[in-house]
């Protein structure tokens, strides 16, 4: 069940909603990466599995986004990376 302020659907147009957020957190796969690039969206990536891991060894070491640890990154962790590409003019610059 998600909370009054949120709400879900079985599809949603991603190209439609990127170019409205200022941030994409994804697992890295290679669709959301491209298309966050051509938005020119800052990431925070949390790959989950091996197969997105190149994609986002890549995306951090071009700065295009920050790698998180999927599985053991904290609440500080996740608000303060949200925070610190927000802020950065020269990672945004960087950005296509």
């Amino acid at each position: 069940m998600l909370a009054p302020h949120m709400w879900g659907t079985e599809f949603l147009p991603q190209t439609s909603i990127l170019p409205l957020v200022d941030l994409v957190i994804t697992h890295g796969g290679n669709s959301t990466k491209t298309e966050a690039l051509r938005f020119s969206k800052p990431m925070v990536l949390l790959p989950p599995f091996r197969d997105p891991y190149d994609n986002v060894q890549r995306m951090d070491e071009l700065g295009f986004g920050i790698r998180l640890d999927t599985y053991r990154f904290t609440d500080g962790e996740l608000t303060g990376t949200v925070e610190r590409l927000l802020a950065d003019a020269a990672a945004l610059g960087r950005l296509p």
